[in-house]
């Protein structure tokens, strides 16, 4: 009986057994013959043929910081460069642009290499530099002295003489354009102050504050930078208590000049400046004397650059 019991256990046994691995063992016997469980053909994988996947690498924000440019008008292009996001159309050329970082690193540089005496220039003098003198980061101080000398234009009156001092000081309102005509340049807005000894007969001192609008001439490679400027302002002298004369007739009177000159680069951030100019001295008849004096003279100084935020 217990015989029985045990040959019964172990049939019992090799059945599940049989059963459980029966599958797997039909799948791998079909594989192997080529033939599908389905009842149809197996088939193979595809075997990739192309060329390998290249892996990008990633960029650091470091990495793109350390490429873009460092002046303080950054923003616009600075965003370009390290933005993931689609680029707006108004961008597309961001060298027209002439704000922020005006143009991108990968501009190539100027075709003209600068004089030797004037390579450690952080520019070079190229005037498409991010970091050109005449930029809007920058700021400037003109120091000049001269001679001024009534002439024979307009009405007929004593001749009137002033040896003046001028200083300004320049604020670049523009960058360069990207064109290469030989109008080329950028704006700047200078405030000054002349104190000047008048050396005829009538008067003794004069002060005049004024405001000047410069366009400044800029060629690619050249130490030398042209310049023609506008300016009004007031003429404050002592003339007018002489009595005998009729050109000057109060002790506040007005100026309008004109002037142009030529700047020659010594060191990357000084020039020596030479300047010649015509101003016309009146009260606009508010006063019975208002002959007036025009004038014409020239001037020659020093002028010197500084990035904004350096005393």
């Amino acid at each position: 009986m217990r015989a029985r019991r045990s040959t019964a256990v172990v049939v019992f046994a090799c059945t599940s057994i049989w059963f459980l691995a029966a599958p797997n063992w039909v799948q791998t016997t079909a594989s192997a013959q080529g033939h599908s469980l389905n009842g149809g053909a197996s088939v193979a994988p595809p075997i990739p043929n192309g060329p390998p996947l290249e892996v990008p690498i990633p960029v650091s924000w470091e990495q793109k910081r350390s490429s873009a440019p460092t002046s303080k008008r950054g923003a616009a292009i600075e965003w370009l460069q390290e933005s993931d996001e689609v680029v707006p159309a108004g961008f597309l050329q961001p060298h027209l642009l002439h704000s922020e970082e005006t143009l991108l690193p990968t501009r190539p540089p100027h075709p003209t290499p600068p004089p030797a005496t004037f390579s450690g220039s952080a520019c070079d003098f190229n005037p498409w530099c991010g970091n050109n003198l005449f930029s809007p980061d920058f700021h400037s101080y003109q120091v000049l002295g001269g001679y001024y000398v009534s002439s024979t234009l307009g009405p007929d009156i004593p001749d009137f003489s002033f040896v003046p001092f001028t200083i300004r000081k320049g604020w670049m309102l523009t960058a360069p354009g990207i064109d290469h005509s030989f109008l080329t340049g950028n704006w700047e807005c200078l405030a000054g102050l002349t104190a000047a000894s008048i050396t005829t007969t009538y008067g003794h001192y004069a002060v005049s504050p004024t405001v000047h609008l410069r366009r400044n001439f800029l060629a690619v490679g050249s130490s030398i930078v042209p310049y023609a400027q506008l300016g009004v302002g007031f003429f404050i002298s002592d003339a007018y208590k002489d009595k005998s004369q009729r050109a000057i007739g109060q002790a506040c009177e007005y100026t309008v000049q004109a002037q142009c000159g030529v700047r020659f680069f010594v060191t990357s951030e000084m020039s020596i400046d030479v300047e010649a100019g015509f101003q016309h001295i009146s009260n606009a008849y508010q006063s019975s004397r208002n002959l007036g004096v025009n004038a014409f003279g020239a001037q020659v100084g020093i002028t010197y650059h500084f990035p904004w935020g350096v005393k």
